[in-house]
């Protein structure tokens, strides 16, 4: 059996998931897809956050301010998602930065441990590099091809 050519087949094709093809190559199909899928990632994590604030769960527990911008933000995942305009892809790329200052202000909930702690600003640290590129991606969609990759 052929796994690499099963993975790359069915996990890894450069149609549905181009997360390496630069910006300049991307055809417009496959800008659809890379954000749809961030859009639809994105969403409903703030969308999750946003509901456990307002009901006051664990260490969001009266956090209105941090509700209303995971609102804010799951709205503009949905507008990235279906108009892959600039600015949805802009507010969009706050929410790394937002986390991570929410964490250095009010502080991690005090039974995590330090390895849960580096996890999670390690992958807040890449959400936010990854975020240059889909606001990259946004900018140049209007001006990128109708073709297949290649």
């Amino acid at each position: 059996m052929d796994w690499y050519g099963f993975i790359r087949k069915y996990v890894w094709n450069d149609e549905k998931t181009p997360y390496f093809v630069p910006v300049a190559k991307l055809s417009r199909t496959q800008t659809r897809n890379e954000i749809f899928t961030y859009a639809v990632l994105l969403g409903a994590f703030f969308l999750i956050i946003g509901f456990l604030a307002l009901l006051g769960v664990g260490f969001l527990a009266g956090s209105f301010g941090v509700a209303a911008y995971a609102f804010a933000l799951c709205s503009s995942a949905i507008a990235l998602g279906v108009t892959r305009h600039h600015a949805a892809a802009v507010i969009c790329a706050t929410a790394p930065p937002a986390l991570l200052a929410y964490l250095l202000v009010h502080g991690f909930p005090p039974e995590m441990h330090l390895l849960d702690k580096a996890l999670i600003a390690a992958v807040a640290l890449l959400l936010g590099l990854y975020a240059f590129r889909v606001v990259a991606i946004a900018k140049a969609y209007p001006d990128l091809p109708d073709r297949k990759a290649g």
